[in-house]
């Protein structure tokens, strides 16, 4: 019972973070072209909206991260683990699955590493918008990311 409200509670929260960046683009996209193509407004308003979506995006990517890995939905290329006889392809998936956890820890202690170089640093963009807004977003990607690859090995073991 305990693993479920778990379950539900983090499919709940992934739903949530992906909405907010979603919509908040999309209104951002069409303030910027109701203020720019319409109202005929100055660059730098224009330009922050543009800048802030962008933003948005790289947070909404970072977090389909997580789903596309519970979901199973991103490409996995197996020619190498068909060269070999049918009993020792399962070894090779599992092999295969364990790169894949280790690059998503790789990713994720890189990602550490990017944003602790950017904390307490003036570098901004044009319209005066931290870059560590969007660098931010890989920590809770790759966390998730890593939440539902463990999630997956306990649940439903390695498949081939």
């Amino acid at each position: 019972m305990e693993e479920k409200r778990t379950t539900y509670f983090l499919d709940g929260l992934e739903e949530n973070l992906l909405l907010v960046p979603l919509i908040a683009s999309i209104f951002l996209v069409i303030l910027d072209f109701i203020l720019g193509f319409i109202l005929g407004a100055t660059a730098p308003i224009t330009l922050f909206c543009q800048q802030l979506s962008y933003y948005l995006f790289a947070w909404y990517i970072s977090i389909v991260l997580g789903v596309t890995i519970k979901k199973r939905m991103y490409l996995v290329v197996d020619i190498f683990s068909k060269m070999f006889p049918k009993r020792l392809q399962r070894g090779v998936a599992i092999i295969n699955e364990l790169f894949e956890l280790i690059a998503i820890c790789v990713f994720l202690f890189v990602s550490f590493q990017v944003v602790g170089k950017y904390v307490g640093v003036v570098n901004e963009n044009a319209n005066h918008i931290p870059l560590i807004i969007a660098y931010a977003s890989l920590i809770p990607g790759f966390t998730i990311a890593f939440i539902r690859k463990i999630e997956r090995f306990v649940k439903e073991g390695i498949k081939s």
